[in-house]
């Protein structure tokens, strides 16, 4: 419920209309840095060129996943076939749970998504334009520290 979703309430009545069309969705205030922020972010990605971004980003996603699969106790979920993979690599460890393994990272600096949906209870690494080489070694070392823990 926004200042501008309905189309007319009575305190009196206890009733409330929405609008009928999709401003019945519409919050109240709307915070103008976000949009402006959208826009940049899209004039810098147009600027860079989406298929470089994709280049750079699936080229750190592919140097993780060759060298995470060498990993002892780490079970990669992301697909085998090359061509079925994306910027976003999913994996969980046999001996360390999901949430422990979020933790650890987080305590290193380094953010992860945990997956727990469909009951996968693993985690995420996704590589995009802010991410280099150096961040594919530092969490690569941080999770071969933790599969010998």
């Amino acid at each position: 419920m926004g200042g501008y979703s309905d189309a007319g309430y009575s305190v009196e009545k206890n009733e409330l209309k929405f609008q009928p069309s999709a401003q019945r969705f519409e919050y109240g205030t709307q915070n103008p840095a976000l949009f402006f922020g959208l826009e940049t972010a899209i004039d810098f990605l147009n600027a860079i060129g989406i298929d470089k971004v994709w280049e750079h980003d699936r080229a750190l996603a592919e140097a993780f996943y060759q060298e995470l699969i060498k990993i002892a106790n780490v079970e990669v979920l992301s697909p085998e076939e090359e061509n079925f993979r994306t910027a976003m690599i999913t994996f969980r460890m046999k001996n360390i749970t999901y949430d422990k393994i979020v933790s650890y990272l987080m305590e290193k600096r380094i953010r992860v998504r945990p997956v727990t949906e469909g009951n996968l209870m693993a985690v995420r690494v996704s590589f995009h334009v802010y991410n280099n080489e150096m961040d594919v070694a530092k969490i690569l070392s941080e999770i071969k520290n933790l599969a010998q823990s």
